[in-house]
């Protein structure tokens, strides 16, 4: 046979050759320009405990179905927060940046913690403590829901881009804290009771509202909104001693059967009006009501009662000097 012939036969019959190439878990791949894919989320069971130390960070998402997540001194968590039914969390001089929602949980501490985000819900949860914190949330909001307890002392709040919320019979104290909101609203509700000792609630670019059978004291503190109004109606009920509420650009609006009552405080409205309408009750022991620029409305129905050196006053716009 040709020579060429029987090469050409051989490599045609011959079987083909297979390379080996190992198996290997698929590795996630980040394309040119493009971040790399988050981790799985940590997951804490019942009766375990993450413990992140000092100089540690964590980052990814936790969530905690029962167990308890101590972040120490200097350590923090790069991500969301999750903890649900009996789980506890623990911040003690450390960060989280990220959401941060408790549902169920039986404990939040937060102590010299800081937390920025976008979300910080607490719903169900039997105890929140935060002592000389802060927590920033940026385009989201801030929320206490289903008779959560909220204990905050020595501690600042900043919401920029949302609104907060009290519900569904929560309890919230402040005392000497700070509480501030741009471009959101500030919502008492659902039979929710909110105590101010010490304490600021600024709402800029937003208004305060105080619906359905809340209760609200606030005692040597204050209250400022500017660009929006402070409303209370339902059977809502506001208590302050020795405090301020001050309304730039907006109104204070009482409705339905909600009242307000005053002792040795100030009420100060500029280029809005002071309302009572409906069957609610304003009364004023010691106390004056500064309206600038707007005016006082009162409906047949309503009551305001003026007792010691109580005055309700009404001033033009102040002019200007001319040169």
């Amino acid at each position: 046979m040709n020579p060429t012939l029987f090469l050409a036969a051989s490599l045609l019959l011959a079987p083909p050759t297979l390379a080996v190439v190992p198996v290997t878990a698929a590795q996630p791949v980040a394309a040119k320009g493009k971040p790399r894919a988050k981790p799985a989320a940590r997951v804490v069971k019942r009766g375990q405990t993450l413990r992140i130390t000092k100089g540690q960070r964590h980052v990814g998402n936790v969530m905690v179905l029962g167990g308890t997540l101590v972040i120490e001194d200097g350590a923090e968590v790069k991500g969301d927060v999750s903890l649900r039914q009996g789980s506890n969390l623990v911040v003690r001089r450390g960060s989280i940046h990220g959401v941060v929602s408790a549902k169920g949980a039986r404990s939040v501490s937060l102590t010299k913690a800081k937390i920025t985000g976008g979300n910080i819900e607490i719903e169900d949860t039997s105890k929140v403590i935060v002592s000389e914190s802060t927590l920033q949330v940026s385009g989201g909001g801030l929320s206490f829901d289903d008779s959560s307890s909220v204990q905050l002392s020595d501690s600042s709040f900043e919401v920029t881009g949302g609104s907060v919320s009290f519900n569904d019979s929560s309890v919230v104290s402040l005392d000497d804290s700070k509480f501030s909101v741009t471009g959101g609203n500030i919502q008492v509700d659902g039979q929710s009771k909110l105590t101010l000792t010490d304490s600021s609630l600024t709402v800029t670019g937003g208004s305060v509202s105080f619906e359905d059978s809340t209760t609200t004291v606030a005692n040597d503190s204050s209250i400022q909104v500017e660009g929006g109004n402070f409303t209370a109606g339902d059977s809502s009920k506001i208590e302050t001693g020795k405090s301020r509420v001050t309304v730039t650009g907006g109104s204070v609006q009482l409705s339905d059967t909600s009242s307000i009552v005053q002792k040795e405080s100030d009420i100060d409205v500029e280029g809005g009006t002071v309302e009572l309408s409906d069957e609610s009750t304003m009364t004023l022991e010691d106390s004056s009501v500064t309206v600038e620029d707007g005016e006082v409305k009162q409906s047949p129905r309503s009551k305001l009662h003026k007792r010691g050196k109580s005055k309700v006053k009404k001033r033009a716009k102040k002019a200007r000097r001319k040169k």
